[in-house]
């Protein structure tokens, strides 16, 4: 019976949460004015219905935390036309050359294309479609981007598909080039004043091609894209919690995967070099977010990268508020004061980051105290960081989506007239964008996406400390913190969507 209610648990969190992705909030939508009630209720109410998330799941959720292969599964390459398409060359050719064209497009049409924004192809394509639209489709379909990264096709399209690399990547470094590469591209999206500039975006494109291809000739291609190539990190992470999984069944092979795959207790999923050599591998259809409980070992780089996802997206909703501006007592609009906007706002977002960070370990020490854990903070901290990608996750989808609805039917118009000439070459050049939406229900929208999202970090979180500490009365001691962190970051997240911003 007990089994049975935390499978039904399980599913009304994850059906909910899922349904959301469709109509979720937006980026820069404007002043939250109008609400039919004071938008402290909706703060304190997502509070008061984590912690009621957190008695339930402490009442229905097992004793035990046997995650490994104790889950529900269908290998959809049983199926023999599936497998015919998943072995067939030609297919995959067809699926991963787009996206190098796309590459080439963006730069070409950032060169050479209208200046104007909202003319040439690239800011859209960027910020909107790749950005925004490729991160819902990796936590709802799986790691995309392991199949379709441009640089990583480039790669091997000039026959360096299997080279290893000038020098042995220092272990040492773990995925810290790749954080710094994220943070930079986070400080140009958020802060950097062009960053719709086609042409400054396009240069920054190039630069970037140039460092991917470096990086994996210099240290071979499947070791940069794990350890330096951001976008790889990154969305690795998302589609933990996808649906999906590659899963190789001969562990031989990864005893000699430079990428310790193997490593998480026998186990050897989205492995995609492991799965690259393998003679048999299952395509799996899994519960959604059950990736999060499979990775057993998180490393502290790997750690700040994950901080860095939840803290950057809040700073990016921070930085658009009223209140910021008054705290900071600058005039985001006025010219004189840019310079040191912009200064301000590149120590903010590594401030924020570090407030993140710091939180976090104070409240995994509390934890510790509560639990009467033996080990130390860090090793607790590493282990519990997976269930802030939920959080991370529905800021991201909350923030963003609107932006995606709606700025992203401009990719229509921009598929015609790319370079902003004139032309109309699929003949969609006059189409309208529909810009129409219900503000309160958009917002209703917005609440329950982030309050669900921390009712899903809630149970993940159980279930991690199950793993660690055993006895189930010291797990549910050891979550009060947990519970409380998880209510402040709901008042937060909903405080940084309700307060007037600079739309």
């Amino acid at each position: 019976m007990q089994m049975k209610s935390e499978k039904f648990l399980y599913g009304v969190l994850v059906f909910l949460l899922i349904f959301q992705f469709e109509y979720a909030s937006a980026h820069g939508f404007g002043a939250k004015a109008d609400l039919p009630i004071p938008a402290y209720l909706y703060w304190f109410g997502g509070g008061a219905a984590v912690v009621v998330s957190f008695i339930v799941i402490s009442l229905f959720v097992g004793k035990s935390n046997k995650i490994n292969d104790d889950y529900r599964r269908y290998d959809i390459l049983k199926s023999s036309w599936v497998r015919k398409l998943w072995k067939n060359k030609i297919l995959l050719y067809l699926i991963k050359i787009p996206p190098v064209g796309l590459l080439f497009l963006s730069v070409a049409t950032g060169l050479f294309g209208s200046q104007f924004p909202d003319l040439n192809f690239t800011p859209t394509f960027v910020w909107v479609i790749w950005w925004v639209g490729f991160s819902v489709l990796h936590v709802l379909v799986g790691n995309i981007w392991a199949l379709v990264n441009p640089w990583k096709t480039l790669f091997e399209i000039v026959g360096l598909g299997r080279w290893n690399g000038i020098f042995e990547y220092p272990k040492r470094l773990g995925t810290w080039p790749a954080f710094a590469l994220f943070f930079l591209f986070v400080w140009i999206e958020l802060i950097f004043p062009a960053s719709a500039n086609p042409q400054s975006l396009a240069m920054v494109i190039r630069g970037y091609s140039i460092i991917a291809l470096l990086g994996m000739y210099l240290f071979g291609k499947n070791i940069w894209l794990r350890y330096g190539e951001p976008f790889s990190v990154f969305f690795r992470f998302l589609s933990m919690m996808a649906p999906t999984e590659v899963r190789v069944k001969d562990m031989t092979l990864c005893e000699a995967c430079k990428l310790d795959c193997s490593r998480n207790e026998g186990l050897c999923i989205n492995c995609y070099e492991c799965a690259a050599k393998a003679s048999e591998i299952e395509l799996n259809l899994r519960p959604f977010a059950i990736g999060l409980l499979q990775e057993r070992r998180i490393s502290f780089d790997q750690a700040a990268f994950i901080i860095l996802m939840l803290s950057s997206v809040s700073f990016d909703g921070l930085i658009r508020t009223l209140a910021w501006y008054n705290f900071i007592g600058l005039d985001p609009f006025a010219g004189s004061e840019r310079l040191a906007v912009l200064q301000v706002n590149t120590l903010g977002l590594f401030g924020v980051f570090l407030f993140f960070v710091g939180i976090y370990y104070a409240f995994v020490y509390l934890v510790k105290l509560f639990s009467g854990y033996k080990g130390s903070p860090k090793g607790l901290a590493l282990t519990f960081v997976l269930s802030l990608l939920p959080i991370a996750m529905v800021y991201q989808f909350a923030h963003y989506s609107t932006y995606l609805l709606i700025n992203g039917q401009q990719i229509i118009i921009l598929l015609s007239d790319p370079f902003g000439y004139g032309w109309d070459i699929f003949g969609t050049k006059n189409y309208t964008v529909f810009r129409s939406l219900d503000f309160l229900a958009v917002w209703n929208y917005q609440v329950l996406l982030i309050v669900m999202g921390h009712m899903l970090a809630v149970y993940i979180a159980h279930k991690i400390a199950l793993g660690v500490l055993g006895s189930h009365k010291t797990v549910i001691k050891s979550q009060y913190p947990i519970m409380i962190l998880m209510v402040i970051y709901t008042i937060v997240g909903l405080w940084l969507l309700s307060t007037p911003s600079l739309g």
